[in-house]
């Protein structure tokens, strides 16, 4: 367990637009604006980052533990649908 930690001890630097969050061995990536068009625009863009650093240390994702979630105060969000990993 050790060695994943130290592993992974770099994924906060190369995301940006977003809040790491590392316990053990999950990994939270907290997203947020308040204009849903940027909003979205940068989960594209920590998508790109996650892809990328992923790739580069031959990690991949564990597609039955992943899910996303969007948070509102609103009960619509600008009648958008967000894509995500």
């Amino acid at each position: 367990m050790l060695l994943f930690l130290l592993y992974i001890n770099d994924l906060p630097k190369n995301v940006h637009d977003a809040k790491v969050v590392m316990f053990v061995d999950d990994i939270s990536v907290l997203i947020s604006d308040s204009d849903s068009r940027e909003l979205q625009i940068k989960i594209d863009r920590v998508v790109t980052e996650l892809e990328t650093w992923l790739n580069r240390n031959d990690l991949v994702i564990n597609t039955g533990k992943k899910r996303s979630n969007v948070v509102s105060q609103q009960t619509t969000f600008s009648g958008k649908t967000f894509s995500y990993l």
